[in-house]
């Protein structure tokens, strides 16, 4: 069950019920400790009034936000070098990561749900618009949920830079950046793919053929409509949204024929080793510093997240 769908589940079944009912709930779909037990009690509380009218998600998660934030002096601390201290820039680390993960599974699941609206009434104007807006408005809360917590401890960019130089080849500080980052992905993300007995090693690897000739198709037409070309090193070029837009056209039909998500999918073919090239992920550059206006979780890379490399090499223009 996706983090969206828990929260509306736990707020129809719930609206008459207790706060320490609604605890109890909170705990029972799997996000009970510590800030995560925070934030689904703040929203599911929050979701209902006398009048019944749900409030935005992405709202409420802002709120919590500066709620929780205000629990911190909002001097954030230096050493003698003037950088921020290592326990505040993992507790940095560990805010953003948190917040923005959460927000951009919101705003996933918000398109999701509107991409399948679109692809079932045929609409692939709207459809291919949505895939577009996507992007935009996760890089958009992404963004937001960084300014709210930069504002509120008074940090510049150019601090969190020279900061993050001075650490970022600390061992410690990298493992402990790591640590954080699996859990908060195992706790928001890799939840939501639970497998349905029905995706075995078999269908998994039905899927992934499939889907490998589905591109082939893909690509083939593209060249023909002058969409895609190839490229004097043998590679073939195609642009980032024509390319992401045909993976969703994939997974959205399999999905509303088979019941099987993308998510679910990934998972299988990690867990049972099925080899396929398009499930070669297209991995974000590695060893640059990320810039402040840019931060994201770290494994929430759009370009990554999205598109895997199909049939033969590709090269995104």
């Amino acid at each position: 069950m996706s983090f969206s769908q828990q929260l509306l589940k736990a707020t129809q079944q719930q609206s008459q019920k207790s706060d320490s009912e609604i605890i109890k709930y909170s705990a029972l779909i799997g996000l009970a400790g510590g800030l995560a037990s925070s934030i689904i009690y703040y929203m599911v509380q929050r979701s209902f009034s006398s009048s019944g009218v749900q409030q935005d998600p992405i709202v409420m998660l802002k709120k919590e936000l500066i709620k929780e934030l205000r629990q911190y002096p909002i001097q954030a601390p230096k050493d003698e070098d003037y950088c921020f201290t290592k326990d505040f820039m993992l507790l940095l680390f560990k805010t953003l990561c948190t917040y923005q993960t959460i927000i951009q599974e919101v705003v996933k699941e918000q398109f999701w749900q509107k991409r399948l609206e679109f692809y079932k009434s045929n609409d692939m104007r709207n459809y291919s618009e949505s895939i577009v807006q996507r992007t935009s408005q996760i890089s958009i809360v992404s963004i937001e949920v960084k300014d709210i917590i930069f504002d509120y401890f008074n940090i510049i960019n150019k601090e969190y830079e020279m900061s993050f130089e001075k650490y970022k080849t600390d061992e410690e500080y990298t493992r402990k950046m790591n640590e954080i980052k699996k859990s908060i992905e195992a706790e928001y993300i890799d939840s939501k793919a639970e497998l349905p007995p029905q995706l075995t090693k078999e269908k998994t690897q039905q899927i992934v053929d499939t889907k490998q000739n589905f591109m082939n198709l893909v690509i083939m037409r593209m060249m023909n409509e002058g969409e895609a070309q190839m490229t004097q090193n043998g590679q073939i070029g195609l642009t980032q949204s024509a390319l992401m837009i045909e993976f969703m056209k994939f997974d959205d039909k399999l999905y509303l024929e088979e019941g099987f998500r993308r998510e679910q999918v990934d998972k299988a073919v990690n867990l049972y080793q099925v080899k396929a090239s398009e499930y070669q992920r297209v991995a974000p550059s590695e060893g640059s510093v990320p810039e402040a206006h840019e931060l994201r979780t770290p494994a929430q890379s759009i370009q990554g997240e999205d598109l895997r490399a199909s049939g033969q090499k590709i090269m995104l223009l």
